[in-house]
């Protein structure tokens, strides 16, 4: 795409049906966008991009099947992409990737199964990515991230109740 107009495109091939695109990020430092998978049982896949092009492709790993990819961000600060996993229990993981390697990885806490990941953003204007959650009773919050560190954690009001929910495409 070149704003509105198509410029090229082509088929990057199947996977199959067990696989799911869920992101993209610039996993590889260059700029561009590369398209990361995740199949069913959880495994990560990415295939890194030039224009329409799978120039390489390979496994991040698989956590198993109650991890779910929420996004991708810019963690660290270094450019580069990092995932945000959250488990079925409710629990919030980061790993910074470089290419098909994960360089570092923690815990980011547990806030509860009533806790959702919206998505990310750099709310504090820091050049790091931020998390945006949701609770089930429409309650959002945002934490403030440095790495695996959550250095604020900041409930916003007012509840907008259960029927609002927020979206962050």
């Amino acid at each position: 795409m070149d704003g509105t107009s198509i410029v090229g495109g082509g088929s990057l091939g199947n996977p199959g049906a067990s696989w799911h695109v869920v992101t993209v990020g610039n996993f590889y430092g260059n700029g561009d966008a590369d398209i990361l998978w995740q199949n069913d049982s959880g495994e990560a896949y990415l295939w890194e991009m030039s224009g329409t092009t799978v120039v390489a492709r390979g496994s991040l790993g698989n956590p198993g099947a109650s991890w779910h990819v929420k996004a991708t961000g810019n963690f660290y600060g270094n450019g580069d992409s990092g995932i945000l996993w959250q488990n079925d229990t409710g629990e919030a993981y980061l790993w910074d990737v470089k290419g098909t390697s994960v360089v570092d990885r923690g815990s980011l806490g547990n806030p509860g199964s009533s806790w959702h990941v919206v998505g990310t953003g750099n709310f504090s204007s820091d050049a790091k990515s931020d998390i945006l959650w949701q609770n089930d009773n429409g309650q959002a919050a945002i934490w403030l991230m440095n790495g695996t560190m959550s250095t604020v954690q900041t409930v916003l009001d007012p509840n907008p109740g259960p029927t609002w929910h927020l979206y962050a495409g």
